[in-house]
């Protein structure tokens, strides 16, 4: 996974982790966390602040087409 700053086009990190082909990232309101699910039936949940890391890998024990993170950011979803 890639991470761009938007407004100079500067990459600002590469997130490895998964294995296979990413389907969806969704990031934080306060850009501290992202998550990602992938070919690879996981779903990795990023750390954004200071220098990005894995935080933790989940066997979704499928593809994950989806994941986004709950209104409160308490709870992510995936599916």
């Amino acid at each position: 996974v890639l991470l761009w700053d938007a407004q100079t086009g500067e990459q600002k990190a590469l997130l490895k982790g998964h294995t296979n082909l990413v389907n969806s990232v969704d990031i934080s309101k306060d850009c501290k966390l992202a998550i990602s699910g992938a070919c690879d039936l996981t779903v990795i949940i990023w750390s954004l602040a200071g220098e990005a890391k894995e935080l933790k890998k989940i066997d979704f024990g499928g593809r994950p087409w989806a994941v986004t993170f709950a209104p409160d950011e308490k709870s992510l979803f995936a599916g």
